[in-house]
């Protein structure tokens, strides 16, 4: 079959291999479509960790080809996506129901072989039935979906609610939609690219600022003068995150939602962050959000046609590198014939 492997940083290549098989417990995917994640972009650059060499890629979607042994809730010919996370269920985390946190935590991926090949190894408790009005593009979005709803159920937000969303690409624009889901009065999106912020006004942005040309503070707080409730950094920009800190009221919720690279660090004032009773969180994973974003998806409720640009071929995979984060790009698919 063919795969996409990376031997480490910065060495990717399109390879002939062995077509896997299933194991106890698990099926064997013919991979349709599969996202490109901003963590798959920082691994490529170093800043995150693999067990190399991998068959990265976790955000897919595909139909079942074989079951293994002892498969009992799938058949051959089944559409369905994938949670990549493969948690013990024996750990601390997992017995108090926090198995996004399992210490022996394994990522289809990053840790085993994912989804930027012609077929993938999954074990059935990580894959999901696809409803039959969801395409499989649509499908390869699920999970991102889910860590968006995670963010969304970290920030806690409330009817009425100001929210700042700074940066605009896929992940952005999910969870600027999943909040005014949830109620937020005024989603203020901050975005360096005119596309993307076209796109947010769209899809539900009530303000747009151009961090290039304007304040964000200053226009952030000309909406609401003592800052906003809620405050998601979506960018996985160090500096964005410090910003992140300015634009919260005092008892705002902060969510450092992007991943900013491994090692980076940002100055903090613990007076200021007591003084003003700030709450700060990360967002890690989808705990429990699998099924959730699949129904929203189905629903219709969440918008997705103009987030998935482009759409580029298994043999053409090497282009991600020059394009990502571009201005014409918003979450890159992988076609997989």
């Amino acid at each position: 079959m063919k795969a996409v492997v990376m031997y480490k940083p910065g060495d990717v290549r399109i390879e002939d291999i062995e077509k896997p098989k299933p194991g106890r417990g698990e099926v064997l995917l013919k991979v349709k479509k599969c996202g490109v994640c901003g963590t798959d972009f920082i691994l490529y650059h170093g800043a995150y960790y693999a067990n190399f060499p991998i068959i990265f890629g976790h955000e897919y979607s595909g139909e079942i080809e074989e079951l293994g042994a002892g498969v009992k809730n799938f058949n051959i010919g089944d559409r369905v996506t994938v949670d990549p996370n493969i948690v013990c269920h024996k750990c601390y985390f997992c017995k108090i129901g926090e198995e996004h946190l399992c210490e022996n935590l394994i990522t289809l991926g990053i840790h085993r072989n994912g989804g930027f090949a012609e077929y993938s190894v999954v074990p059935e408790s990580n894959v999901f039935r696809l409803p039959d009005n969801l395409s499989f593009k649509v499908g390869a979005l699920a999970e991102p979906v889910a860590c968006a709803i995670r963010g969304i159920e970290v920030a806690n937000i409330k009817q009425g609610d100001t929210v700042v969303i700074l940066g605009a690409g896929c992940m952005g624009n999910l969870i600027m939609q999943l909040a005014s889901i949830a109620g937020a009065a005024n989603i203020i999106v901050s975005e360096p690219i005119t596309k993307r912020r076209e796109i947010a006004e769209e899809y539900g942005a009530t303000y747009t600022i151009d961090p290039t040309k304007d304040k964000v503070e200053k226009e952030v707080k000309k909406i609401k003068y003592c800052g906003a409730d809620v405050v998601f950094e979506c960018s996985g920009n160090s500096k964005v995150a410090e910003l992140a800190l300015h634009l919260a009221r005092r008892g705002g919720h902060i969510v450092w939602f992007g991943v900013c690279p491994k090692g980076e660090s940002i100055p903090i004032v613990p007076f200021d962050i007591n003084e003003n009773e700030l709450f700060i969180s990360g967002s890690f994973n989808n705990p429990y959000t699998q099924v959730k974003a699949l129904k929203l998806l189905a629903s219709g409720k969440i918008r997705t046609e103009k987030l998935i640009n482009p759409i580029i071929s298994l043999n053409d995979f090497n282009k991600v590198w020059r394009i990502f984060g571009g201005p014409d790009t918003m979450r890159i698919m992988i076609d997989i014939k």
